[in-house]
């Protein structure tokens, strides 16, 4: 982390017996429909912190890192409206920032359901997940010079309708996961969906077409974004 040293205090929510029963019921509800995936009942509450700073060293305040910096993202995703639902393919090339990195630490939205992830140097990795944070275990070290490929499926409920006939992402940057500290990178997006709905998107266009009833673009962002 940036800021190494926090001292914080969880601050339980007060919630008298009826209110127990009705967030029960309420997150019962929505985690059927696949939204507050990530939510306890004992979550709730608030963090006080006390202190958060950053380490010293030699020269002065020594902020740390996550360890790894991404160089581009590849994403493949489908888009189905009508369900609300996003489900892809991302591949994320990333560079380490020091010798013998071993753990990537992505971040994505709570309810996007990271399905599978890969270490292309290798095969099938394992990982674990807590809240919004994702650690991913890789098969050997990377070291500076190197890079690695991670490839994630993911999918979710990150669409919500606005109005009649208009749907509109969730979480504009977390439907999908990042990794890294600045996380500055190329994009190269392809988006499949309906034939009978539009989609807006940003990057430049590079190809796109019709095929079994649905659409699809490719998209690029070439400056790193």
């Amino acid at each position: 982390q940036e800021e190494q040293s926090v001292l914080v205090q969880f601050v339980p929510a007060e919630l008298r017996p009826w209110e127990i029963r009705r967030v029960r019921k309420l997150l019962r509800s929505e985690q059927s429909e696949g939204r507050s995936l990530q939510v306890r009942l004992q979550d709730l509450g608030s963090w006080d912190v006390w202190i958060s700073a950053t380490d010293a060293g030699l020269g002065g305040p020594a902020p740390g890192n996550e360890g790894v910096e991404p160089v581009g993202y590849v994403i493949d995703a489908r888009i189905d409206p009508f369900r609300e639902r996003v489900a892809g393919i991302e591949r994320i090339e990333i560079e380490p920032l020091r010798d013998g990195v071993r753990v990537v630490g992505l971040e994505v939205h709570g309810d996007v359901v990271i399905e599978r992830v890969a270490d292309r140097r290798g095969g099938g990795t394992a990982f674990f997940r807590s809240g919004e944070r994702v650690w991913v275990a890789l098969d050997r070290p990377l070291d500076r010079g190197e890079t690695a490929e991670l490839e994630i499926a993911f999918s979710g409920r990150m669409l919500q309708k606005v109005s009649a006939g208009l749907y509109a992402l969730r979480d504009t940057s977390r439907w999908y996961p990042h990794c890294g500290t600045t996380d500055r990178a190329t994009y190269d997006v392809t988006l499949h969906w309906p034939e009978r709905v539009d989609v807006v998107s940003g990057g430049s266009l590079v190809a796109g077409g019709t095929e079994g009833g649905f659409r699809w673009e490719r998209r690029r962002v070439e400056r790193p974004a």
